[in-house]
């Protein structure tokens, strides 16, 4: 009976264990959500409007890492610029890239950026990658935008509209 009890425990205990969501993976699942909204900002980059869906930082790099929303959002064809704040230098990633997937589908990489130390740093892009003839009027709406490091991790995510 004690070990048909022993068995029965050490099975839901794997059962749960398996079930364990961390923080990082819920945040990796949203990152790959479709984009639903947007956090409007202008041209200087001030926030007219929040989706506080956009542009957290990933739980791996809380307190190394902030990001700001890029702007302009939303985006007429002009290069969008991102800000990001190393805040501590130890841990951080070297390297941060921004992916989106074009018309059809396909995984772009909008931008590689080296991060060299604390400080900000402000990436420039173009949504124009993402259509292959570079043909803006087929990319009004709203795209994902994925920043990850070297290793493949999410560290934020946000949308950016076309119009």
């Amino acid at each position: 009976m004690r070990s048909a009890l022993v068995v029965a425990l050490t099975c839901w205990f794997v059962a749960c264990a398996g079930n364990l969501d961390t923080a990082q993976e819920r945040f990796t699942r949203q990152a790959w959500e479709e984009a639903r909204g947007f956090t409007r900002t202008d041209a200087s980059g001030r926030v007219l409007e929040e989706d506080p869906e956009d542009w957290r930082t990933a739980p791996i790099v809380a307190g190394l890492l902030l990001f700001h929303p890029p702007y302009p959002n939303p985006t007429r064809g002009e290069d969008l610029f991102l800000p990001v704040e190393v805040l501590a230098f130890e841990r951080f990633p070297t390297s941060i890239e921004g992916w989106a997937r074009d018309l059809e589908g396909r995984p772009v990489r909008l931008f590689r950026r080296e991060l060299e130390g604390p400080g900000v740093y402000t990436v420039r892009f173009s949504l124009a990658l993402l259509s292959p003839n570079r043909n803006w009027n087929s990319l009004r709406g709203l795209h994902r935008i994925r920043v990850l490091d070297l290793q493949g991790q999410v560290l934020t995510y946000g949308d950016v509209k076309a119009e």
